[in-house]
């Protein structure tokens, strides 16, 4: 596995970490689904059109109460 933030020439692999912090502000902390998530662009994206990652996100929070 490549640590996150190096290149292999090798292979043209790049990684990148990205860390979303998430505040509380009562009593019972959020509860995520999984401990990291992982994603994947495709190396021969044009480089002249942004470039989207959508992914999905399951949290819980026991102080969430709907309406």
């Amino acid at each position: 596995m490549t640590p996150p933030g190096t290149v292999q020439h090798g292979n043209t692999t790049t990684t990148t970490q990205v860390t979303i912090i998430v505040d509380d502000i009562d009593d019972n902390r959020p509860v995520f689904n999984e401990a990291s998530f992982h994603g994947t662009l495709k190396e021969n994206s044009a480089a002249d059109i942004p470039v989207t990652f959508v992914t999905k996100i399951n949290v819980t929070d026991a102080d969430y109460v709907s309406i």
